[in-house]
Protein backbone atom coordinates (compact mmCIF):
# COMPACT_ATOMS: atom_id res chain seq x y z
CA UNK A 1 0.00 0.00 0.00
CA UNK A 2 2.71 2.11 1.19
CA UNK A 3 4.49 1.57 -2.02
CA UNK A 4 0.96 2.49 -4.26
CA UNK A 5 0.74 5.78 -2.12
CA UNK A 6 4.08 6.94 -3.03
CA UNK A 7 3.55 6.06 -6.80
CA UNK A 8 0.65 8.17 -7.01
CA UNK A 9 2.82 11.21 -5.37
CA UNK A 10 5.20 11.16 -7.60
CA UNK A 11 2.96 11.22 -10.45
CA UNK A 12 1.11 13.68 -9.14
CA UNK A 13 4.29 15.76 -8.59
CA UNK A 14 5.54 14.50 -12.33
CA UNK A 15 1.96 16.10 -13.36
CA UNK A 16 2.32 19.51 -11.44
CA UNK A 17 5.91 19.87 -12.84
CA UNK A 18 4.27 20.08 -16.44
CA UNK A 19 2.63 23.54 -15.52
CA UNK A 20 5.90 24.89 -13.60
CA UNK A 21 8.15 27.31 -15.40
CA UNK A 22 11.85 26.03 -15.94
CA UNK A 23 14.28 26.61 -12.46
CA UNK A 24 16.10 29.16 -14.94
CA UNK A 25 13.09 31.17 -15.49
CA UNK A 26 11.82 30.98 -11.40
CA UNK A 27 15.44 31.69 -9.74
CA UNK A 28 16.17 34.92 -8.22
CA UNK A 29 12.73 36.11 -8.09
CA UNK A 30 12.02 39.22 -5.60
CA UNK A 31 8.57 39.63 -3.76
CA UNK A 32 5.98 42.35 -5.52
CA UNK A 33 3.66 44.31 -4.30
CA UNK A 34 -0.21 43.16 -5.57
CA UNK A 35 -2.99 45.49 -4.73
CA UNK A 36 -6.69 43.92 -4.65
CA UNK A 37 -9.85 46.04 -5.23
CA UNK A 38 -10.57 45.48 -1.41
CA UNK A 39 -7.71 48.17 -0.71
CA UNK A 40 -5.90 45.51 0.98
CA UNK A 41 -1.74 45.21 -0.38
CA UNK A 42 0.47 41.90 -0.42
CA UNK A 43 4.17 41.33 -0.92
CA UNK A 44 3.95 37.56 -3.15
CA UNK A 45 6.47 35.51 -4.13
CA UNK A 46 6.91 34.29 -7.56
CA UNK A 47 5.04 30.63 -6.37
CA UNK A 48 2.10 32.47 -4.78
CA UNK A 49 1.72 34.51 -7.81
CA UNK A 50 1.87 31.61 -10.18
CA UNK A 51 -0.64 30.00 -8.14
CA UNK A 52 -3.45 32.53 -9.34
CA UNK A 53 -2.14 34.23 -12.15
CA UNK A 54 -5.22 34.07 -14.59
CA UNK A 55 -3.64 36.72 -17.39
CA UNK A 56 -1.98 40.17 -17.97
CA UNK A 57 -2.88 42.99 -19.53
CA UNK A 58 -1.77 46.22 -20.40
CA UNK A 59 -0.47 47.75 -16.84
CA UNK A 60 0.62 44.15 -15.16
CA UNK A 61 -0.48 40.88 -14.18
CA UNK A 62 -3.64 39.84 -13.06
CA UNK A 63 -4.39 37.69 -10.07
CA UNK A 64 -7.50 36.47 -8.64
CA UNK A 65 -7.60 34.88 -4.81
CA UNK A 66 -10.29 34.11 -2.47
CA UNK A 67 -12.97 36.03 -4.72
CA UNK A 68 -10.82 38.77 -4.89
CA UNK A 69 -9.02 40.35 -8.27
CA UNK A 70 -5.41 41.86 -7.63
CA UNK A 71 -2.86 43.47 -10.00
CA UNK A 72 0.89 43.78 -9.82
CA UNK A 73 2.41 46.35 -11.81
CA UNK A 74 5.09 45.37 -14.89
CA UNK A 75 7.75 47.13 -16.91
CA UNK A 76 8.01 48.27 -20.08
CA UNK A 77 9.84 45.30 -21.57
CA UNK A 78 7.46 43.34 -20.14
CA UNK A 79 4.62 44.82 -21.78
CA UNK A 80 6.26 44.99 -25.29
CA UNK A 81 6.84 41.24 -24.98
CA UNK A 82 4.08 40.32 -24.11
CA UNK A 83 2.00 41.99 -26.60
CA UNK A 84 4.17 40.20 -29.42
CA UNK A 85 3.74 37.07 -27.47
CA UNK A 86 -0.48 37.47 -27.80
CA UNK A 87 -0.38 39.01 -31.32
CA UNK A 88 1.69 36.49 -32.81
CA UNK A 89 3.72 38.32 -34.97
CA UNK A 90 6.57 35.53 -35.98
CA UNK A 91 9.12 37.56 -37.88
CA UNK A 92 9.46 39.58 -34.90
CA UNK A 93 9.33 36.70 -32.16
CA UNK A 94 11.91 35.13 -33.93
CA UNK A 95 14.22 37.97 -34.20
CA UNK A 96 14.04 39.31 -30.60
CA UNK A 97 14.52 37.74 -27.63
CA UNK A 98 13.12 38.54 -24.71
CA UNK A 99 14.79 41.98 -22.97
CA UNK A 100 15.65 43.16 -19.40
CA UNK A 101 12.58 41.82 -17.52
CA UNK A 102 12.87 40.36 -13.43
CA UNK A 103 12.67 36.87 -13.14
CA UNK A 104 9.41 37.34 -11.62
CA UNK A 105 7.91 39.08 -15.24
CA UNK A 106 9.95 36.04 -17.17
CA UNK A 107 8.23 33.15 -14.80
CA UNK A 108 4.42 34.87 -15.65
CA UNK A 109 4.96 35.36 -19.12
CA UNK A 110 6.38 31.39 -19.17
CA UNK A 111 3.29 30.39 -17.48
CA UNK A 112 0.78 32.27 -19.73
CA UNK A 113 2.43 31.69 -22.52
CA UNK A 114 4.58 28.49 -22.33
CA UNK A 115 1.78 26.35 -23.38
CA UNK A 116 0.99 28.11 -26.51
CA UNK A 117 2.23 26.54 -30.05
CA UNK A 118 2.47 28.97 -33.15
CA UNK A 119 2.00 27.62 -35.80
CA UNK A 120 3.10 28.74 -39.85
CA UNK A 121 3.60 25.31 -41.43
CA UNK A 122 5.64 24.25 -38.38
CA UNK A 123 5.22 24.68 -34.32
CA UNK A 124 7.16 27.27 -32.72
CA UNK A 125 6.98 27.88 -28.62
CA UNK A 126 8.05 29.78 -26.49
CA UNK A 127 10.75 28.78 -23.45
CA UNK A 128 10.99 32.04 -21.11
CA UNK A 129 13.17 33.07 -22.91
CA UNK A 130 12.95 33.14 -26.66
CA UNK A 131 10.06 31.85 -29.29
CA UNK A 132 11.85 29.21 -31.17
CA UNK A 133 10.92 26.08 -33.77
CA UNK A 134 10.16 22.79 -31.67
CA UNK A 135 10.02 19.40 -31.81
CA UNK A 136 6.98 19.03 -29.00
CA UNK A 137 3.98 17.47 -29.17
CA UNK A 138 1.71 18.92 -26.77
CA UNK A 139 -0.06 21.84 -26.54
CA UNK A 140 -2.99 23.56 -24.52
CA UNK A 141 -3.40 25.82 -27.26
CA UNK A 142 -2.15 26.33 -30.45
CA UNK A 143 -2.54 29.90 -32.31
CA UNK A 144 -2.77 29.84 -36.17
CA UNK A 145 -0.60 32.28 -37.40
CA UNK A 146 -0.70 31.81 -41.39
CA UNK A 147 -2.01 29.36 -43.91
CA UNK A 148 -3.79 26.52 -42.54
CA UNK A 149 -3.76 23.82 -39.95
CA UNK A 150 -2.34 20.63 -40.70
CA UNK A 151 -5.44 18.10 -40.80
CA UNK A 152 -4.41 16.08 -37.71
CA UNK A 153 -2.40 19.19 -35.23
CA UNK A 154 -5.13 19.91 -33.21
CA UNK A 155 -5.81 16.54 -32.55
CA UNK A 156 -1.86 15.45 -31.91
CA UNK A 157 -1.41 18.31 -29.80
CA UNK A 158 -4.19 17.85 -27.31
CA UNK A 159 -5.01 21.30 -27.87
CA UNK A 160 -8.18 22.92 -26.24
CA UNK A 161 -7.83 25.84 -27.32
CA UNK A 162 -7.24 27.97 -30.92
CA UNK A 163 -6.41 31.39 -31.74
CA UNK A 164 -7.02 32.13 -34.98
CA UNK A 165 -4.77 35.35 -36.73
CA UNK A 166 -6.12 37.28 -39.09
CA UNK A 167 -3.76 36.48 -41.96
CA UNK A 168 -4.99 32.52 -41.76
CA UNK A 169 -6.85 30.53 -44.37
CA UNK A 170 -8.55 28.14 -42.27
CA UNK A 171 -10.04 25.21 -43.30
CA UNK A 172 -12.69 22.68 -41.87
CA UNK A 173 -10.55 19.71 -42.04
CA UNK A 174 -7.70 20.40 -39.28
CA UNK A 175 -10.72 20.89 -37.07
CA UNK A 176 -12.16 16.95 -37.19
CA UNK A 177 -11.27 14.80 -34.19
CA UNK A 178 -10.21 18.02 -32.09
CA UNK A 179 -11.38 18.41 -28.35
CA UNK A 180 -11.66 22.37 -28.75
CA UNK A 181 -13.25 24.19 -26.11
CA UNK A 182 -12.19 27.72 -27.02
CA UNK A 183 -11.79 29.52 -29.56
CA UNK A 184 -10.53 33.00 -30.26
CA UNK A 185 -10.70 34.61 -33.78
CA UNK A 186 -9.59 38.14 -35.04
CA UNK A 187 -10.71 40.00 -38.24
CA UNK A 188 -11.90 38.83 -40.64
CA UNK A 189 -12.89 36.05 -38.60
CA UNK A 190 -14.94 35.62 -35.66
CA UNK A 191 -16.23 32.79 -33.26
CA UNK A 192 -19.98 32.63 -31.93
CA UNK A 193 -21.72 29.48 -30.56
CA UNK A 194 -19.44 26.73 -31.48
CA UNK A 195 -19.38 28.31 -35.38
CA UNK A 196 -16.40 30.22 -36.84
CA UNK A 197 -17.42 32.79 -39.30
CA UNK A 198 -15.32 35.11 -41.83
CA UNK A 199 -16.09 38.69 -43.46
CA UNK A 200 -15.85 39.03 -47.12
CA UNK A 201 -17.13 41.38 -48.98
CA UNK A 202 -19.79 42.68 -46.76
CA UNK A 203 -20.77 38.83 -46.14
CA UNK A 204 -20.84 36.31 -43.57
CA UNK A 205 -19.47 32.91 -44.23
CA UNK A 206 -19.61 29.90 -42.26
CA UNK A 207 -15.88 28.59 -42.39
CA UNK A 208 -16.19 25.36 -39.98
CA UNK A 209 -18.03 24.67 -36.93
CA UNK A 210 -16.50 22.64 -33.97
CA UNK A 211 -17.05 18.93 -33.35
CA UNK A 212 -19.27 20.03 -30.10
CA UNK A 213 -21.78 21.79 -32.03
CA UNK A 214 -25.20 20.06 -31.42
CA UNK A 215 -27.40 22.90 -32.76
CA UNK A 216 -27.24 25.73 -35.55
CA UNK A 217 -29.14 28.74 -36.57
CA UNK A 218 -28.31 30.32 -39.87
CA UNK A 219 -26.42 33.67 -39.13
CA UNK A 220 -24.63 33.85 -42.47
CA UNK A 221 -24.58 34.40 -45.90
CA UNK A 222 -22.77 31.81 -47.39
CA UNK A 223 -22.06 28.14 -45.93
CA UNK A 224 -18.26 26.87 -47.07
CA UNK A 225 -17.22 23.44 -48.64
CA UNK A 226 -16.67 20.70 -46.06
CA UNK A 227 -17.55 23.22 -43.18
CA UNK A 228 -19.77 20.73 -41.21
CA UNK A 229 -17.34 18.11 -41.64
CA UNK A 230 -16.19 18.37 -38.31
CA UNK A 231 -19.69 18.20 -36.59
CA UNK A 232 -20.23 14.60 -35.38
CA UNK A 233 -22.43 16.28 -33.04
CA UNK A 234 -24.29 17.95 -34.53
CA UNK A 235 -28.44 17.34 -34.36
CA UNK A 236 -30.24 20.28 -35.40
CA UNK A 237 -29.76 23.12 -37.85
CA UNK A 238 -31.69 25.68 -38.91
CA UNK A 239 -31.01 27.10 -42.51
CA UNK A 240 -34.02 28.98 -43.23
CA UNK A 241 -34.36 31.62 -45.80
CA UNK A 242 -30.97 30.75 -47.17
CA UNK A 243 -31.13 29.83 -50.66
CA UNK A 244 -29.98 26.96 -51.91
CA UNK A 245 -27.05 27.74 -54.32
CA UNK A 246 -25.41 29.09 -51.11
CA UNK A 247 -24.27 26.08 -49.60
CA UNK A 248 -23.37 23.08 -51.14
CA UNK A 249 -25.73 20.24 -51.45
CA UNK A 250 -23.68 17.83 -49.57
CA UNK A 251 -23.16 20.35 -46.42
CA UNK A 252 -24.45 17.79 -44.06
CA UNK A 253 -23.74 14.99 -45.67
CA UNK A 254 -21.29 13.99 -42.94
CA UNK A 255 -23.50 14.48 -40.14
CA UNK A 256 -24.31 11.48 -38.70
CA UNK A 257 -26.07 13.14 -35.45
CA UNK A 258 -28.77 14.94 -37.46
CA UNK A 259 -31.80 14.56 -36.34
CA UNK A 260 -33.57 17.89 -37.76
CA UNK A 261 -32.81 19.96 -40.32
CA UNK A 262 -34.68 22.81 -41.50
CA UNK A 263 -33.98 24.31 -45.33
CA UNK A 264 -34.78 25.73 -48.80
CA UNK A 265 -32.78 22.59 -50.30
CA UNK A 266 -35.44 19.98 -51.90
CA UNK A 267 -33.03 17.20 -52.05
CA UNK A 268 -29.83 17.87 -49.41
CA UNK A 269 -27.61 14.91 -49.00
CA UNK A 270 -28.04 13.30 -45.36
CA UNK A 271 -26.65 10.77 -43.11
CA UNK A 272 -29.73 8.27 -43.17
CA UNK A 273 -33.28 7.74 -43.54
CA UNK A 274 -35.58 11.23 -43.13
CA UNK A 275 -39.50 12.47 -43.73
CA UNK A 276 -39.80 15.21 -45.14
CA UNK A 277 -42.42 18.18 -44.63
CA UNK A 278 -43.36 21.27 -45.76
CA UNK A 279 -42.73 24.32 -43.33
CA UNK A 280 -45.24 27.38 -43.15
CA UNK A 281 -42.28 29.70 -44.78
CA UNK A 282 -41.83 27.64 -47.36
CA UNK A 283 -38.83 25.54 -46.56
CA UNK A 284 -38.62 21.89 -46.00
CA UNK A 285 -37.96 20.21 -43.35
CA UNK A 286 -36.40 16.68 -42.41
CA UNK A 287 -36.87 14.78 -39.61
CA UNK A 288 -34.80 11.22 -39.09
CA UNK A 289 -36.72 8.43 -39.27
CA UNK A 290 -36.15 6.03 -35.60
CA UNK A 291 -33.69 8.50 -34.37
Amino acid sequence: MAGKVAAAMLAAACVLSLFLPPPRVLGGAAPAVCRWEDGAVTEETCGSVLSCLTGADETGLLLERGGKAGRIGTGEEFRAYRNLLEEGDLADLLSRPLGDVSPFERAALYRLYGTRGYYAGELFCFDGERVFRTDRTSFDEIMLLFGDLAPDLLADTGATSLVISGGAELSPRGLSGSRLVTVEARAPYFYEDGAIYRRVAGTVRLVAGLPFLTSLTAKFDYLDEDALLPCTALEEADLCGIPQDRFPRDAFAHCASLCVLHTTAENPVLAGTFQRTVAPCGCYIYRRENP
